[in-house]
């Protein structure tokens, strides 16, 4: 094998031998030893075929195209009014030098509604001073994760706002609110006391206490360069505890390997590896993902793709077994070693499996 391609394969193969370790926590399931029953003697074994790698590598899916509500708006449901509504300032938060003031609105009424869109926006001070402003389709979009429009389901009875909320980023809103994030800055940090919000749909204006300050930019520090005042951005009116985008959804796919507890070098090592859907969807084999397998000790290093044609998708609660072949050097070191095998499929939470092999000399 070409040294680049082998440095490649085993590079990969080193991440996925961490991602086996530390696991994958977003929406993947719990790694955790693999314990695979054998494979049924009435489930034949998929036989092996020195299948070129394909490079078709599965990824995890992207968000919609067109992303819909992740709690449903039921038909008939109202637009929401302002004097249903009651709204918060959730705190601040920070990242490379920009500043988020979310705003969380809750349903203070008896029955649910619905938020959909941008509200226009009026920061003003004690006196009632405007300090910033933005309206129809200026200022729209944050530096952080914005969620698209959808419709978002007020639900009456979510836990009210703190009289007397402590400083600093308060504790996430809840499920059936909403949540705006909103940057404003001004480089002489006026202090406010309001925030007004036209909601979408005609819904009324919303009173908000806001005794925030007007965020400071890196910008006031650049000689010669405009200085913000009074500048305020603004994302939709989204879906509380919901982030965007969605973190991916990974398949329960558990590997795990059978092989004879030795080997010669210069021989070739025959051993067999069981895919077991333990997910709730069928897990397809399409495009059908390559696999590289290598030698604790860092060699022999071998790239294939998985023979699929026999096996077109494993459903759940099913279980298949490939044959696998992998030529062990003549040179290769004699003694305690370990197997590792990786299948190349970012949709699978824990694509490898290792089985401990001692080799020998002939």
């Amino acid at each position: 094998m070409p040294r680049a391609l082998r440095a490649a394969a085993l590079a990969v193969m080193l991440v996925l031998a961490g991602a086996a370790c530390a696991g994958q926590s977003a929406t993947g399931p719990s790694t955790r030893p693999e314990a695979e029953p054998p494979p049924s003697p009435s489930a034949p074994t998929v036989p092996w075929r020195p299948l070129q790698a394909a490079h078709l590598y599965p990824t995890t899916p992207k968000p919609p195209a067109t992303p819909s509500p992740p709690i449903p708006v039921p038909p008939g449901t109202p637009a929401c009014r302002a004097s249903q509504l009651e709204g918060a300032a959730a705190g601040e938060g920070f990242a490379t030098g920009n500043v988020n003031m979310p705003i969380v609105v809750r349903n203070r009424g008896a029955a649910a509604c619905y938020l959909e869109g941008w509200a226009d926006l009026a920061i003003l001070d004690g006196r009632g001073h405007v300090l910033a402003a933005a309206a129809g389709t200026a200022n729209r979009r944050t530096f952080f994760d914005d969620w698209p429009k959808v419709a978002v389901l007020m639900k009456p009875g979510t836990p009210p706002f703190p009289a007397r909320p402590r400083p600093g980023l308060r504790r996430p809103p809840d499920h059936g609110q909403a949540v705006m994030n909103m940057s404003w800055y001004d480089c002489h940090q006026p202090r406010a006391s309001v925030l007004l919000m036209d909601l979408p749909a005609a819904g009324g204006r919303l009173r908000v206490p806001f005794g925030l300050e007007g965020a400071y930019s890196p910008a006031c520090d650049i000689p010669g360069a405009a200085k913000p005042a009074g500048w305020v951005s603004r994302g939709p009116l989204s879906p509380a505890g919901f982030p965007w985008p969605p973190p991916p959804h990974y398949l329960d796919i558990g590997v795990s390997i059978r092989a004879p507890a030795m080997v010669h070098r210069g021989s070739t090592l025959v051993y067999q590896v069981t895919l077991t859907n333990r997910g709730d969807a069928d897990y397809r084999l399409d495009p059908c993902p390559d696999y590289n397998e290598f030698l604790q000790q860092k060699e022999p290093v071998a790239s294939y793709q998985l023979n699929c044609q026999p096996v077109v998708q494993i459903a759940p609660g099913d279980r298949v077994t490939f044959e696998m072949r992998l030529a062990i050097p003549a040179t290769a070191v004699t003694g305690a070693n370990k197997l590792v095998w990786g299948l190349l499929d970012g949709r699978v939470a824990t694509p490898v499996a290792t089985a401990s092999l001692d080799i020998a000399d002939r």
